[in-house]
């Protein structure tokens, strides 16, 4: 990282260099480049500040994953997502987000990533899902 930024003030006296040798077709080409540069230094900068509340997210979507897959009758998809976002709200109101106070608050089990994770769809009979079957079943 500090390679590339030396390189990109680099970059700025090769501009400036070639400005005053008047290489008109060059000019524009670096001085994007520069530009670019910087734009994602910026982006790496956001990114950096907003980090923790990112891979906090990313857990809260595997932890409601898992309990979804293990839930009992009476729990639903609702209720399960709002234990979930009132621990990520209690964790993100702290000065700082603590590593192991998120992995204490939301356990997850061991996840293997390469298996394809297959989602129960329930249609919700509706005037439209009536339709739309209907139709499909017409037309076929």
């Amino acid at each position: 990282m500090v390679l590339t930024i030396f390189i990109n003030f680099l970059l700025i006296f090769r501009f400036r260099e070639l400005v005053k040798l008047q290489a008109h077709w060059w000019t524009p080409v670096v001085l994007i480049d520069i530009v670019l540069y910087f734009v994602i230094f910026a982006q790496m900068a956001q990114e950096y500040m907003v980090w923790d509340k990112k891979v906090l997210s990313w857990r809260s979507d595997l932890a409601f994953d898992q309990q979804y897959r293990q839930k009992s009758d009476d729990e639903s998809e609702r209720i399960i997502r709002q234990n979930l976002d009132t621990i990520v709200e209690t964790l993100e109101s702290s000065a700082g987000i603590d590593q192991e106070k998120v992995e204490q608050e939301i356990p997850i089990q061991e996840f293997n990533y390469s298996e394809k994770m297959n989602k129960d769809l329930k249609i919700a009979a509706s005037i439209y899902s009536a339709c739309y079957f209907g139709l499909i079943k017409k037309n076929k």
